[in-house]
């Protein structure tokens, strides 16, 4: 996994709550409040850093789907000219969250073992992706309950 880039993984009702991240990152006090999901219980963000969404998620959703790589959606970017850190939110493909929400914790142990041999992450540790999938997975079932889609904060 890359080192440089922070990501946290965060649902949201919309791509506009979605955005509204951008400067803030979704594990601030207003999202733990529950501004995000309005009504409903506050999910604590999973961060990984270093598991971008463009490259990583889309080895991830080929193992986990058979299917080719779709596309994930720029929601927001924000750039602060060399003062700031470069920031973006992605929506989640819809294809990578029902397949974490369908998956078994045993299946999840496989499929790290498979990602682990891929280029994108360069063979790391079997039991380190198995545990960021499993609480991917967990963030994925809630968004299924919940009826949210599944997004990523990235930073550089």
């Amino acid at each position: 996994m890359r080192v440089g880039i922070l990501c946290d993984y965060f649902l949201a009702e919309s791509d506009e709550e979605a955005a509204w991240t951008i400067d803030r990152g979704p594990n601030t006090a207003e999202v733990r409040d529950g501004w995000l999901l309005r009504g409903l219980e506050p999910v604590t963000p999973v961060s990984v850093p270093g598991l971008e969404p463009v490259d990583m998620l889309a080895s991830l959703e080929f193992l986990m789907t058979g299917q080719a790589v779709g596309s994930v959606l720029v929601v927001d970017s924000s750039s602060g000219g060399g003062r700031r850190a470069e920031r973006w939110v992605f929506r989640v493909s819809r294809e990578v969250h029902v397949a974490l929400a369908d998956a078994d914790d045993a299946s999840l142990g496989d499929v790290a073992v498979s990602w682990s041999a891929t280029a994108e992450m360069r063979r790391g540790s079997v039991e380190v992706l198995t545990g960021v999938l499993v609480r991917l997975a967990e963030l994925a079932r809630c968004g299924r309950e919940t009826e949210t889609d599944m997004y990523c904060w990235m930073s550089l």
